[in-house]
C-alpha cells in the first residue's frame, strides 16, 4: 500500500497521523500567537525535489511539486518543541501546489 500512495515509509505513514493530531491540539495557539493563515508563516524554500505522497494530493492532475516549506515559530505558548518540529514535517505532505498555493516570492 506504500507504493500505491507513495508513502516513503512506515515512519510517513505515522507522520500522517500524528501531524494531524498536532495540527489540531496546537491550531488554536498558533491563530491566538498572531498566524491566522498559512500566508503569515515563515516561508522558507524548498529544496527537496521529491512531490507529496498520492495520498495527499489535491486532485488527479496535480503533481504534488514541492515549493515551500512553512515553519512554525519558536515561543509560541502552547507549542512544545516536538510539536514545533512535526508540524512542518506534517505540512510537507501537504500539496500546496495542487492547492494553488504558491511560495510568497511567486504569490
Amino acid at each position: 500500500m506504500e507504493q500505491e500512495w507513495q508513502l516513503e515509509d512506515a515512519a510517513q505513514w505515522e507522520l500522517l497521523f500524528l501531524g494531524g493530531e498536532v495540527f489540531w491540539k496546537t491550531a488554536g495557539a498558533i491563530r491566538a500567537a498572531g498566524y491566522d493563515s498559512i500566508y503569515s508563516l515563515t516561508q522558507d524554500a524548498h529544496e527537496k525535489h521529491s512531490p507529496t505522497p498520492l495520498l495527499t494530493r489535491e486532485g488527479q492532475g496535480s503533481r504534488g511539486t514541492r515549493h515551500l516549506r512553512l515553519l512554525i515559530p519558536k515561543g509560541i505558548a502552547g507549542v512544545s518543541e516536538r510539536e514545533r518540529t512535526t508540524l512542518p514535517a506534517w505540512l510537507e505532505l501537504v500539496d500546496w501546489t495542487g492547492l494553488g498555493v504558491l511560495p510568497k516570492s511567486q504569490g
